[in-house]
This record gives structure tokens, C-alpha cells and sequence, in this order.
């Protein structure tokens, strides 16, 4: 038996958090939501935490989330240290560090653990974000629609970067998109649905349906959508640059090319984003490369999609982290 280890995310501190297990929150914090979901589940503990529980917890608490979290949090954080509880920072970020709350941590990518060693920070261990294998079937190639995008709106324009406008215009009528209302380019798309919270089997159902997964993101710490998608067999459209340059082959993604551009952005008052400035021309390259692509070639990407997904199954994955618990 594990001993119980409570995983914490930084979203969760004064809300109800206790249905995680069952649901996948689409819009704010998709990730650390289900990457704290499912390493809960692994480290047999819980997931929600108000400054209030602290007497409560266990010996070890394993924090996921940003490398400044909210000040609400460091609170219930120096709550937790006066008890001598052992905390484990699970971080992501997107750029260079220049305020950090922890100085050392363990994070899901080697590009993340290079931009911490620059600021003489300690990566403890790099350990990939898990995902959850589910046994859905892909759609057949001839029902399955095209493509799909799942993204609300970021503060920091990295889901919906502003200069690739022109393709937006020129293709977006191909694009299923999931998003909200605030987002100014959503008229470009055929919209399907708004931003929410839905079942993990209903979103992974909802994958399934397409041949491809479109993801505009010029900046990420891992990027987990992704690899939920290629978990079912839908074909990611992605940036060549890291971290999916870590994770992903040229069998299973489809590449828009990365001219080495950078554009540096301040954000959220701990990091200066690197945004992998993509060029128009080579995302309508990479899109119509999927849009041409025939039923064989498709078939055989998938496959190597769901290949690879199995490597990132998240029972294995997160049981490293028993190593320090």
C-alpha cells in the first residue's frame, strides 16, 4: 500500500475539487487540474486543500502548479512547512524564471529543467505529465471529420497567437474549435461548443471523432491535450520546437515548422515567456500536408500515435514520484 501523499493544485485551494476523478476541466488550468487528478490517484491521497486542513495532511504533499503560486497558497505553503511536512513542487512554466517561490522542483520537461539550471535552480527529476489511457476507438477514417481545436482564452495569447490571423481567415471554416466567448478570433472557426468542463470519457470521445488535433500553442511547458488525442489515434498538428520536439517523431505529429524564432513576453510576474514564433506560410503548409494526407498514411500515423501514448500511461509515469515520497 502507498502512503497516502496528498497532491495539491493551486486552483483547488478554496474550491470543491472533490469530483475531479470523473470530469476534465477544459477551460483555466487543464493541465495541472489533470495532471494533480490522476497523481492523486496514484499516490493513493487526495487533491483538495483549504488553509484550514493542514493539521490533517500527511507527511508528504506534492504541489502542482506554477513556480510562484497565488498568494493564498503560500500561506496554507508556510502553514505546512512549520509542521514539517515534506512539500514536492511539481512545476511548469514557459520561459526564464525570474521570480520562484521554490528553489528546487521537479518538472515535466528536459527544456524546462535547461531554462532552471540557467538560474542555478535545482531540478530534482524530470518526470513527463501522464495521461489517462481510455479504450475508445477511433472513428473510421471515412466518418471522422478533420480537425480539431480545444483552447479558451489565455491572458497571454500564446493558445490564439494574434499573427497568425491570415490563416485563421483563410482556413478556420475547416476547424472545429472548442472555445469561449471572449475569444476575438472565435467567428474565423465553426465553433462547436464553449470552453466547460465535461467527462474525461466525453472529451476522449470527442478526440476520436477527428483525424487531426490542431494545436496553435507557440509556447508550453509539455502540453497535455495533445497527447490525449494521439492516446485515441487522432494525428497531432504541432510546432517543432520543445518541449513536443521531446516528446513526439516525425510517425506520429505533423509538423509545422519552427524557423527559430523568439518573442519574448512578460507574464504573470515570475517568467518572460519564449513564444516560438511560427510563420503563416509554414502552418498552412503543415495543415494542408494533413489535409492531403490519404487514408493509408493516416492509418499509419495513428497508430504510432497510440504507440507512443501507452509510453506516457500515467500509472507508470507518476509512480516515479514515489522515489521521493
Amino acid at each position: 500500500m502507498v502512503k497516502p501523499t496528498w497532491a495539491i493544485e493551486m486552483d483547488c485551494l478554496n474550491n470543491d475539487c472533490s469530483n475531479l476523478r470523473a470530469g476534465a476541466t477544459i477551460a483555466g488550468s487543464y493541465s495541472f487540474f489533470t495532471v494533480c487528478d490522476l497523481l492523486s490517484d496514484v499516490l493513493n491521497g487526495g487533491h483538495c486543500i483549504t488553509r484550514y486542513m493542514v493539521s490533517r495532511l500527511p507527511k508528504t504533499v506534492v504541489f502542482v502548479g506554477n513556480p510562484m503560486p497565488p498568494i493564498e497558497f503560500t500561506a496554507v505553503f508556510e502553514e505546512i512547512k512549520k509542521t514539517g511536512r515534506k512539500v514536492i513542487p511539481y512545476v511548469a512554466f514557459e520561459g526564464d524564471l525570474y521570480a520562484t517561490y521554490f528553489l528546487e522542483f521537479i518538472v515535466p520537461s528536459q527544456w524546462l529543467a535547461d531554462l532552471a539550471r540557467k538560474r542555478d535552480l535545482k531540478v530534482i527529476d524530470v518526470i513527463p505529465h501522464g495521461i489517462e489511457l481510455l479504450p475508445i476507438p477511433h472513428k473510421p477514417f471515412e466518418e471522422s471529420r478533420d480537425f480539431l481545436y480545444i483552447a479558451g482564452t489565455d491572458v497571454a495569447y500564446r493558445k490564439w497567437p494574434g499573427y497568425l490571423k491570415p490563416f485563421y481567415q483563410q482556413f478556420g471554416k475547416w476547424i472545429d474549435v472548442v472555445t469561449d466567448d471572449k475569444n476575438k478570433y472565435r467567428d474565423y472557426f465553426h465553433v462547436i461548443g464553449k470552453a466547460y468542463s465535461m467527462p474525461r470519457t466525453e472529451l476522449y470521445k470527442l478526440y476520436s471523432r477527428y483525424r487531426f488535433y490542431l494545436n496553435l500553442s507557440d509556447a508550453e511547458g509539455f502540453g497535455l491535450t495533445p497527447l490525449e488525442a494521439a492516446s485515441v489515434g487522432t494525428v497531432p498538428i504541432l510546432g517543432r520546437f520543445p518541449p513536443f520536439t521531446e516528446i513526439y517523431s516525425d510517425d506520429c505529429a505533423v509538423w509545422i515548422d519552427w524557423r527559430g524564432d523568439v518573442a519574448e513576453q512578460d507574464c504573470c510576474g515570475f517568467e518572460v515567456i519564449h513564444r516560438h514564433v511560427l510563420n503563416v506560410k509554414d502552418v498552412i503548409d503543415a495543415f494542408n500536408r494533413a489535409r492531403l494526407m490519404t487514408k493509408d498514411e493516416w492509418l499509419d500515423k495513428s497508430e504510432k500515435c497510440r504507440e507512443l501514448a501507452r509510453k506516457y500511461d500515467y500509472k507508470k509515469v507518476y509512480s516515479r514520484f514515489l522515489n521521493y515520497v
